[in-house]
């Protein structure tokens, strides 16, 4: 794995908190999800880290729930609650992410320091 990998996955980690912080002004639909979906299988194909993969995977995942109104009622009963509990899970995997990449970044350094 090089650092352009890592450059690359990060930089698409970025667009995708970026894209997340758009939809949480109001309810976002398919469109949203696709889009996320799309820089999830970026970084899938940026990195050559199977707990990258794995990590993204949960995150695309969780997204597609919270953005896709018709599966979010195995979460709670009411729709506003599950929204909440999935949001937070949305975030905790797109933290998950990034200290991932911080770690391999950091890995990298001190690699290339040698």
């Amino acid at each position: 794995m090089d650092n352009m990998e890592i450059y690359a996955a990060r930089s698409l980690h970025r667009k995708l908190k970026e894209l997340l912080k758009m939809q949480e002004r109001g309810e976002a639909g398919e469109k949203a999800s696709q889009q996320i979906s799309r820089l999830c299988d970026g970084v899938v194909q940026a990195i050559a880290d199977p707990v990258c993969h794995e990590k993204t995977r949960e995150l695309e995942r969780l997204s597609d729930e919270l953005f896709c109104i018709d599966k979010r009622s195995r979460w709670s009963p009411g729709a506003q609650p599950g929204a909440m509990l999935l949001r937070r899970l949305v975030y905790r995997a797109l933290d998950a992410l990034d200290e991932r990449l911080r770690s391999l970044q950091k890995v990298q350094r001190s690699a290339a320091a040698r």
